[in-house]
């Protein structure tokens, strides 16, 4: 939720690899409405690792439009969330 750029980006990134279940509507949300490209790339690459699920393969890119991003996320979002659980 940091207003700098290469804060979220860190902090998103350590928290999709080390800490995806307590954060992953946070997580979620950043793959959502960040407007930097490299911050949702990131969350991406570290979700698919922590998790071993693929956005991409599931539609997600996190170069779509917002819009687009917010309808795959808000699909995604309830077996994001059971993943998560999981770890």
């Amino acid at each position: 939720r940091s207003q700098h750029a290469g804060t979220r980006l860190v902090a998103g990134s350590m928290l999709a690899r080390t800490q995806p279940g307590p954060n992953i509507d946070a997580l979620l949300d950043l793959l959502t409405v960040d407007e930097h490209l490299i911050n949702r790339q990131f969350v991406q690459r570290e979700l698919r690792r922590s998790l071993d699920f693929d956005l991409k393969a599931e539609g997600y890119q996190f170069y779509n439009s917002r819009t687009e991003r917010e309808q795959k996320i808000s699909l995604l979002r309830p077996k994001l969330r059971k993943l998560a659980e999981a770890k």
